[in-house]
């Protein structure tokens, strides 16, 4: 055998691995699909109404005699209207609600709360899908005496907080202290002041 045949043989015998195991194949790298996005916060900006249910608490004072009564614990009803606007992660409002004070009696009397009507401005902070408020407004107080009804009228303020189970329903609990006076309608020129209280648990549906 001469050299070149030699030469020959020998290229073939380092050529043989790699001919054996045919070319390279470069695959692609494997691409996993993102994971779901997590429930997007809720939009608070929006009409809104609903309705809650609550107790009430309270206590009346009369001027000229001066003398105060407590108020028994009674049930609360009430509808509500309102609007929010969200800027970033605070959201403001307005809110009307009529509520139903039932059994909501002074102590010893035979007198009552009736109805309540609330006009309601609240700031609030949202985290996830919870909002958090405070509340100041005007409220109306109905007192039902033996001689006739008689409305009084003062500040409102209290706190409150909702949570967004989707895009149209809302739960929340709010806490409202009314202090309220007028002139007492048992036909003596009493001045009466007037705390009506109620915890509320409040279901609302976003339009």
């Amino acid at each position: 055998m001469n050299l070149s045949l030699r030469a020959a043989a020998a290229l073939l015998c380092l050529a043989g691995p790699v001919l054996a195991g045919g070319p390279a194949v470069v695959e692609d790298p494997v691409v996993f699909p993102p994971p779901p996005d997590a429930q997007p916060d809720p939009a608070w900006t929006g009409v809104y109404g609903g309705f809650s249910l609550g107790r009430t608490t309270g206590d009346l004072e009369y001027q000229n005699p001066a003398s105060s009564h407590d108020v028994d614990s009674g049930s609360l009803r009430s509808i509500f209207l309102g609007y929010r606007l969200q800027q970033g992660n605070v959201v403001y409002g307005g809110e009307m609600e009529l509520a139903n004070l039932s059994g909501t009696t002074i102590e010893g009397f035979a007198e009552e709360y009736s109805k309540a009507f609330d006009v309601k401005g609240s700031v609030g902070v949202t985290r996830g899908r919870f909002l958090g408020y405070g509340v100041l407004g005007w409220s109306q107080v109905t007192f039902d005496h033996t001689t006739g009804p008689g409305n009084f009228g003062g500040i409102s303020y209290g706190a409150g907080v909702e949570y967004s189970v989707n895009d149209n329903i809302g739960l929340g609990l709010e806490y409202l202290a009314r202090k309220v006076d007028g002139v007492s309608p048992n036909g003596s020129p009493q001045t009466t002041t007037i705390d009506a209280n109620s915890l509320s648990l409040r279901i609302g549906l976003s339009f």
